[in-house]
């Protein structure tokens, strides 16, 4: 009797532990979410901070407010609710809202990126989102972050820049 007690016993057991295991997994499609958490820093944080001058004559001007870009001494465009999704220590993306371009001023209010790479106290790869028949500015940040991406094709030239 103690020997058909403990095989039931294993029995039941071995049951429980593959239903648990196997039989109520819930499908994926059950668990939804609608908002997706990006986080942030500032360029302070990350070491962006200062003015950057590249070897096609380029000044990105970087503070943890804005960045201004300009060409030969001229302005091209600048941005203000400046945020820095990093990619590593080195890399990431500067996210900026347009308050102005002088080359397409119908994305002024729109989201732009700027993406950086080899990131260090004095020197840095920057790079303006552009590709052929791509996005010149988006509605929302979270459409920039999605877009904007170099999967996506955009950052195809970088600028080789040293702060100053």
């Amino acid at each position: 009797m103690k020997k058909f007690i403990l095989s039931h016993l294993v029995a039941i057991a071995l049951v429980a532990l593959s239903l648990t295991t196997f039989g109520c997994v819930q499908p994926t499609s059950a668990v939804t979410t609608t908002t997706t958490t990006i986080t942030t820093n500032t360029p302070q944080e990350v070491g962006l901070v200062g003015n950057w001058t590249s070897t096609y004559n380029e000044l990105f001007a970087i503070t943890n407010v804005d960045l201004t870009n300009s060409y030969a001494g001229s302005p091209a465009y600048a941005g203000n609710d400046i945020r820095v999704v990093k990619i590593s220590d080195t890399a990431g993306t500067i996210f900026i809202k347009y308050t102005s371009n002088t080359y397409n001023t119908a994305v002024v209010g729109k989201w732009y990126a700027v993406s950086y790479k080899n990131l260090t106290s004095s020197s840095v790869s920057l790079a303006g989102a552009y590709k052929a028949s791509g996005s010149s500015g988006t509605s929302t940040f979270e459409e920039a972050v999605a877009e904007f991406t170099i999967a996506n094709g955009y950052f195809g030239t970088y600028s080789e820049c040293v702060k100053h």
